[in-house]
């Protein structure tokens, strides 16, 4: 059900506010005497990036949640490397320091590598502070078994967001504003 309610929000909210700028911005192209449409199409081309995205992490999503109780022991450290690989190659300005005080072996979802790079990735596009964003990764053990850090120096996880992820849930009011945290 909750997979449900976030694609339907992302289907009814987040892909249909990016269509609407993209067909704004093609209207206008096509009706423009005036020269300066590149960027207009610039924008056209930044807003269908942003609807691709969103739907290749929420088929994403829908793969994980269909396949929820598949699991295998995974090395934390090589789930973690890869996902930064995966994130430093779209944002190669961005610099990703890891520390690995532990290497614990965890079961999890074949995907966690990818819920990783997301985390990864959402610090890497909200370190407003650093032209070239800094991001860290830890793994370290603590008495309630290993943890993961991802730390940057942007604002922070906005409080109406967390409370969302918090809730497991949301409204048409209350909602997240993308699904790479879920």
């Amino acid at each position: 059900r909750l997979l449900d309610q976030i694609l339907g929000r992302v289907l009814r909210h987040n892909l249909r506010n990016k269509l609407v700028v993209i067909q704004a911005r093609a209207e206008q192209i096509r009706d423009s005497d005036r020269h300066g449409d590149s960027d207009l199409a610039e924008e056209i081309l930044a807003a269908a990036g942003k609807l691709q995205a969103t739907a290749g992490l929420a088929q994403d999503m829908r793969t994980i949640v269909k396949n929820r109780s598949d699991l295998d022991r995974q090395s934390l450290n090589e789930v973690v490397t890869a996902a930064i690989e995966t994130v430093s190659r779209d944002f190669p300005a961005a610099t990703v320091r890891t520390t690995f005080d532990s290497d614990p072996t965890v079961v999890a979802h074949p995907y966690l590598s990818t819920a990783i790079a997301q985390l990864v990735r959402n610090a890497v596009e909200h370190d407003t502070v650093n032209e070239s964003p800094t991001v860290t990764v830890r793994v370290f053990e603590t008495p309630d078994g290993p943890m993961l850090e991802v730390a940057d120096n942007g604002p922070g996880i906005p409080p109406h967001e967390l409370e969302v992820l918090e809730k497991h849930g949301e409204s048409a009011l209350e909602h997240g504003s993308g699904v790479g945290l879920w």
